[in-house]
């Protein structure tokens, strides 16, 4: 059925309706109630408001319109002042409001206003008013500065975010028992962020299969409370939570594929017993402790904290046998890489990220070589060294003879990238190594900038980079030279080199000698 809408100037259905309104009193079509119903819902609020100002037959369809936005500018007040005035105005509008439409079909509702410790009581009493098993989405924002509140909640609530970003570090304690009682049964999606969340006892989320949980503080056995019944998780996220110690992933959630847990800082114990996880994340300025028990299918890991290299090297082919896509990011390697028997024999796509101030110059960047001994089907290497102050040895006025690293050929490895190259005598040696034993290697960028064009050439207002200082563009000199004597001449024909320097738009540099 195509309803006959007049175009308008302004693009907006209300002013259409304003406009038939002051001819004759508008009546609906003899259609269905509810196709009226879904045709005005999906007008926004604002517009739905508009057509029930100048129409009897649209007013009973805005006592029950199904997302409402409620916000200073919605509302017809003043952004910018703030003061208890504005606060009481803008309580006592929302409250009329929602004291008298219809609660029937409410799928969403939308707060946005300033914060103040005032408000809690009223986010408390609209959250108890729109948990009902219609409502889709609810969304709070009260913003002082950057403090900001934000709850959603959809169908027989499925989905529900709290956000509180709050310069004061003030945590919103989230009424956890709205969940309780069968409330939570239809919610698939939980996020919650500045969030006090501690449950006693174990909640009914069967259906949920995404939790986000950042800034929270919650207990061992308070997650739990929250996982004991998510049997279809899809997808987890815990970052900057505490005091959580020891997080543990249970077998019962053999649907979970995606694990990606950020700095969190008081966590020292990670147990991954989900059958069935495809993807893990861990990212921490320490080392934890961390068991994947019977997570065999996992395909994707990423690991950065000090230590990450070695670590990965040593431990993770007998635990994680088919691992195919690894990502290693580390500030401190106390050890090189060591030199193992054991194989990644699935891993296609390594990258190893040593980005710091200054990397210890005690590591050799030739031990990287076990991963790739380590690797019979490694297809692709990706290397950022990216230092504001290199200390290792440079191979620029070095006379000794590189040296030649025993090891397998590397057969299926086509494609290289190192970010930061520098003259470092071990990352040239890598370099080739790499030319000589990776027999089907088809592109290799040697890259002495940041690795991003935007990074390496952005001016000021003297025509100079400003992310480029003269120690790094010393440096990146110095790798240019060491690629053009030591890499180059090792290239063979079939492979691609691109040796990426800093513009000479902007930094006059001259060919190196």
């Amino acid at each position: 059925m195509v309803l006959p809408i007049r175009p308008v100037e302004d693009g907006s259905i209300s002013s259409w309706v304003e406009r038939e309104g002051e001819r004759t009193e508008y009546s609906r079509p003899q259609l269905l109630e509810d196709i009226w119903c879904h045709i005005h819902s999906l007008l926004p609020m604002r517009d739905a408001a508009r057509a029930a100002c100048v129409s009897r037959a649209f007013l009973s369809l805005w006592r029950c319109h199904p997302n409402l936005t409620f916000s200073m500018e919605a509302l017809g007040m003043n952004m910018n002042p703030c003061g208890e005035d504005e606060i009481g105005n803008f309580t006592k509008k929302v409250d009329h409001i929602l004291k008298n439409r219809s609660r029937i079909g409410v799928k969403t509702l939308r707060i946005v206003f300033r914060y103040s410790n005032a408000m809690v009581s009223n986010v408390d009493r609209w959250l108890q008013t729109a948990v009902t098993p219609e409502i889709e989405e609810l969304t709070v924002q009260l913003t002082p500065g950057i403090e900001e509140l934000t709850v959603q909640l959809t169908p027989g609530i499925e989905e529900l975010t709290v956000q509180l970003s709050s310069a004061s570090g003030t945590y919103y304690n989230f009424p956890w028992s709205l969940l309780a009682n069968g409330n939570g049964n239809s919610m698939q999606h939980l996020r919650l962020s500045h969030c006090v969340f501690s449950p006693s006892v174990e909640l009914g989320l069967k259906k949920m299969t995404r939790i986000d949980l950042c800034y929270v503080c919650i207990t061992e056995e308070q997650l739990g409370c929250l996982l004991h019944n998510c049997f279809v998780l899809q997808w987890m996220r815990l970052s900057q939570c505490s005091p959580l110690t020891c997080l543990k992933i249970p077998f019962h959630l053999q649907q979970l594929r995606y694990l990606k847990v950020f700095e969190c800082r008081s966590l020292q114990v990670i147990g991954i017993e989900a059958p069935n996880l495809v993807s893990f994340n861990f990212h921490d300025s320490h080392q934890v402790q961390i068991s994947f028990g019977v997570a065999l299918q996992l395909k994707k890991l990423g690991m950065s904290h000090p230590g990450a290299v070695c670590y990965a090297r040593a431990d993770l082919p007998l635990s994680l046998p088919n691992v195919e896509d690894l990502s290693l990011s580390s500030c401190s390697e106390m050890v090189d890489t060591p030199m193992l028997p054991s194989k990644f024999l699935h891993l296609k796509y390594l990258s190893v990220s040593l980005c710091t101030v200054t990397f210890s110059p005690a590591y050799d960047y030739c031990s990287l070589i076990s991963f790739f001994d380590a690797a019979p089907s490694l297809d692709t290497f990706f290397l950022n060294v990216l230092q504001k102050d290199m200390k290792h040895e440079s191979i620029v006025g070095d006379h000794s003879n590189l040296r030649q690293v025993p090891g397998h050929r590397h057969d299926n490895l086509k494609t290289v990238k190192i970010i930061g190259f520098s003259s470092a005598k071990s990352l040239v040696e890598l370099t080739c190594h790499i030319i000589e034993n990776a027999t089907s290697l088809e592109c290799l960028t040697l890259d002495t900038t940041r690795g991003h064009p935007w990074a390496s050439c952005s001016s000021n207002s003297t025509g100079k980079c400003l992310l480029l200082h003269l120690d790094f563009l010393a440096e990146a000199r110095k790798g240019l030279s060491a690629i053009r004597t030591y890499v180059e001449p090792k290239v063979p024909s079939r492979v691609k080199l691109n040796a990426v320097e800093p513009c000479r738009r902007c930094h006059d540099l001259e060919p190196t000698p």
